[in-house]
């Protein structure tokens, strides 16, 4: 390939690091995002996050070694860190109460339309001889931040930057209570579970997974990668309208436990057609590993950010999400290091640490991830802080009880009908 080339065959480990080092870019971009999304606002921080990817772009696309390319990596995963936390808060700011669970989850899904424009991208250059058929799918990823840019200036800033005073509130805040400490376990847990459930080995490193069970043809491997994508985006994106249907908390449950079995069967797959060499192996694997990411799309690509704006207090939001976001980073530093080198050392017998590491996820989900479905902000509030939850401010907080109260005794809590009145309550 003309990118193996130019770029004179890196190894393993420096594949790794290559797709490690967007990461290490949303560590370092994420403690400033509680900051400039408080302080400057939304709008202008996702301004900021999108000329920082058009910068990254730049230099990853004109790039003449690998030292270079790294160092575009890391400014557009330190520009995807404030566009990826702003947009889901503005949002759920926006966002009527009726619509706000939908339409934060289907921000996450969306995910998918780029990485099917990306991979089907990748396949149509597969047979260009020149420096283009790896920098066209670069050029390519600055088209939605010059979107973007221009759009941006259509939207209203969030109503609440206004009401924040993000300075005088210290970071012991997220984990002083024990409702705080219960958010702050699960914004962690969510955002590390997401990246390291096992999608990951799917995602980036699917060709070697695919070169381990004798699919070596570049075409081939290209063909199955996209029709992946797509599937991924037609499940993630119909899950989306089922979420006040089914629920926040069955979703991650089902999700979690399908993919430990579906993992399961791979690993079992894989090791067959490893000891016999019988093609039926090989497309068990190839089956599984859509039926792993039928699982991982009924939750962890559209609810995770969703889930975490919703049982945030939004004095803290920015915060909360900022925890997530640096857990989503951590997790998948890890992987994208750890798993080319795990995949050539080990091979198969990796999959064996995911399925022990998922069987963990569950009981984790279960014991901790409450349910959300059909509850106002407000309502969620009071799962998790009972009679010391904090409703649209302090102003606003003695008045949200005493409504909650009547509402709890009509029969009517939870049913989301008067979030905006709570939210602009004052004394």
């Amino acid at each position: 390939m003309a990118a193996q080339d130019h770029f004179h065959h890196p190894s393993a480990a420096t594949l790794g690091l290559l797709n490690a080092i967007f990461s290490v870019g949303q560590v370092v971009g994420l403690p400033f995002v509680p900051l400039l999304a408080d302080g400057i606002g939304r709008k202008w921080t996702i301004l900021l996050g999108s000329s920082l990817i058009f910068l990254g772009v730049i230099l990853q696309t004109v790039s003449t070694t690998i030292g270079m390319f790294i160092a575009a990596r890391f400014i557009i995963g330190l520009g995807i860190c404030y566009t990826q936390s702003c947009s889901p808060m503005l949002i759920t700011e926006l966002s009527h109460p009726q619509y706000r669970g939908k339409l934060t989850t289907i921000y996450n899904t969306l995910w998918y339309s780029g990485s099917i424009a990306a991979a089907w991208t990748t396949y149509g250059t597969l047979k260009m001889e020149s420096q283009w058929s790896w920098k066209t799918p670069s050029v390519l990823q600055s088209f939605p931040s010059v979107i973007q840019l221009f759009l941006i200036w259509l939207v209203p800033e969030s109503r609440y930057v206004q009401h924040v005073r993000f300075a005088s509130r210290g970071i012991s805040e997220l984990w002083k209570t024990p409702g705080n400490r219960h958010r702050f376990l699960i914004a962690l847990s969510a955002g590390f579970f997401s990246q390291t459930a096992g999608a990951g080995i799917v995602s980036y490193y699917i060709f070697l997974v695919l070169s381990q069970i004798g699919i070596t043809d570049s075409k081939d491997q290209l063909v199955l990668n996209g029709c992946l994508t797509i599937f991924n985006f037609a499940i993630a994106g119909g899950m989306a309208f089922t979420i006040d249907w089914i629920g926040r908390r069955p979703l991650f449950l089902t999700a979690t436990f399908g993919m430990c079995l579906a993992m399961t069967g791979c690993t079992i797959a894989s090791q067959q057609y490893s000891v016999t060499g019988i093609t039926a192996g090989g497309r068990a694997v190839i089956a599984l590993i859509f039926v792993f990411m039928f699982f991982y799309n009924l939750a962890w690509s559209g609810l995770l950010i969703g889930y975490v704006v919703e049982i945030s207090p939004f004095y803290l939001r920015s915060r909360y999400l900022t925890v997530t976001l640096l857990a989503v980073a951590a997790g998948s530093f890890f992987t994208n290091y750890v798993n080319p080198v795990a995949l050539e050392k080990i091979t198969r017998k990796y999959y064996l640490c995911y399925i022990i590491w998922l069987a963990f996820q569950s009981v984790v989900v279960w014991w901790k991830y409450v349910e959300t479905k059909e509850r106002s902000l407000e309502a969620v509030a009071i799962c998790f802080d009972g009679d010391d939850a904090k409703l649209g401010g302090a102003g606003a907080t003695g008045k949200g009880k005493e409504l909650l109260d009547v509402l709890h005794t009509d029969g009517a809590l939870g049913k989301g009908g008067i979030e905006l009145q709570l939210e602009h309550a004052k004394v």
